[in-house]
């Protein structure tokens, strides 16, 4: 099932099956009959901007308010002469295609900042000390102690 952000407006493609031939696409398609049922909520009719792009293939662009609900959301297309076309998609807080948003250009910085906030020093006495540090001013906040060989730990 698609993920789609909530209250975007990002089209998305459905197709239509000749109902006399369910293995063609229908082209030339009208009077499309559009049912959304929203996450918890009773399905209603809705009426999103749908342009034939060929052999069948029809791009639906929702209103922003037709995804305004988060969780699952069901989206039914009939009209004449073809069988219905069933959409699912779940609606989210996040932008899965921005890659600043979901953190993944970000990563480097990421790491940048966590080295600067989690240190690990090596004791020779075959322990090691992680340091966590306040990364505002660099206060520790706390050490733990580890030593591998026993799997001890501790606060120090």
């Amino acid at each position: 099932m698609p993920q789609v952000l909530q209250n975007s407006a990002r089209p998305f493609k459905i197709y239509f099956a000749d109902d006399a031939d369910p293995a063609a696409g229908k082209t030339g398609v009208t009077g499309v009959s559009t049912k959304l049922a929203k996450s918890g909520l009773a399905e209603g009719t809705v009426s999103p901007t749908i342009d034939e792009r060929g052999g069948g293939w029809y791009e639906v662009t929702p209103l922003a308010a037709h995804r305004d609900t988060l969780g699952e959301s069901a989206w039914t297309f009939s009209a004449t002469g073809v069988k219905d076309a069933i959409r699912l998609e779940e609606v989210v807080a996040f932008d899965s295609q921005d890659g600043a948003n979901m953190g993944l250009s970000q990563l480097e910085v990421a790491a940048a900042v966590l080295a600067n906030v989690i240190n690990v020093t090596d004791n020779s006495d075959g322990t090691f000390d992680y340091v966590i540090r306040n990364s505002a001013n660099s206060a520790d906040l706390i050490t733990l102690r580890v030593t591998p060989a026993t799997g001890d730990r501790s606060i120090v």
